[in-house]
C-alpha cells in the first residue's frame, strides 16, 4: 500500500513514535503536497520522505521544499 491512503496512518504513527523516543523520526507515507509534509512536521517528524509521488513526478520534492521554504519566510 502506498500513496495518499497512508497519510493519516503515517502522521498518527509519527506522532506516537516521537512521543516515546528521544531521537529524530522521519515521517513517510502519502506525502504529495507541502500541506502533507506540514502534517508530518507538526506531528514531530524531523524529516519528511517523499516516495510514490516522486516516482510519478520527479519535481514534487523540489516543489514541496520550495513551498515549505516560502512559508518560513
Amino acid at each position: 500500500l502506498s500513496g495518499p491512503a497512508l497519510l493519516p496512518v503515517g502522521v498518527l504513527a509519527t506522532r506516537r513514535v516521537t512521543e516515546r523516543v528521544g531521537m529524530p523520526v522521519i515521517g513517510v507515507g502519502g506525502v504529495r503536497t507541502a500541506a502533507d509534509a506540514r502534517e508530518y512536521l507538526a506531528a514531530g517528524a524531523s524529516l519528511v520522505a517523499i516516495g510514490t509521488a516522486a516516482l510519478a513526478d520527479p519535481r514534487v520534492p523540489e516543489r514541496i521544499a520550495r513551498e515549505l521554504g516560502k512559508a518560513r519566510g
